[in-house]
């Protein structure tokens, strides 16, 4: 018995492609470094003298929230946008973006400094005076809550008991 031989195909052979000439990889740097940086911070060396942000409320639970968002422009806040402001161009928005700034259901917003100075002013008198009609009622023995036969303002035992002690206590170090 002879064998019948078979006949192969020749094996075809390729030339070899060569590698792909990669290109060199750009230099890359991160923007914002550290553990738990806050994501909402904006070095103060890089806003303008006389400008004040501040990150407000937009939207809930991707609901907006227009009182709150009409009570700040009442206020004098406006949106920070790349185009007023180009040293935020992707802080905090992919570069470009021409639009407001918004984080989380947050809105940057500014104002002239001065405006937030005169805020803060009369926030501090509405609490130093909110403060001192509590001193009152506490000092003339008409406490809110208690009724006012238990405790007789006019009597001098009564009155030696209702005072307030104020001090100041010396501020507490900060540790890093």
């Amino acid at each position: 018995m002879t064998k019948a031989r078979t006949t192969r195909a020749p094996i075809r052979t390729e030339a070899a492609t060569p590698e792909p000439v990669r290109e060199p990889i750009r230099a890359k740097t991160r923007t914002r470094k550290g553990v738990g940086v806050d994501q909402f911070n904006i070095p103060p060396e890089l806003i303008p003298d006389g400008i004040d942000f501040q990150w407000n409320v937009d939207t809930v639970t991707g609901q907006p929230s227009v009182q709150e968002r009409t009570r700040m422009e009442q206020q004098a806040w406006e949106a920070a946008t790349i185009t007023d402001f180009p040293f935020l161009d992707g802080m905090f928005m992919r570069k470009g973006h021409l639009g407001e700034i918004n984080v989380g259901g947050l809105v940057l917003m500014w104002r002239p400094l001065e405006l937030t100075i005169e805020a803060r002013a009369e926030e501090y008198q509405a609490a130093r005076n909110a403060r001192h009609v509590e001193e009152r009622k506490i000092t003339s023995g008409n406490v809110d809550g208690v009724d006012p036969n238990f405790l007789d303002a006019k009597n001098p035992h009564a009155r030696q008991q209702t005072f307030l002690k104020k001090e100041r206590v010396a501020s507490m170090p900060v540790q890093d």
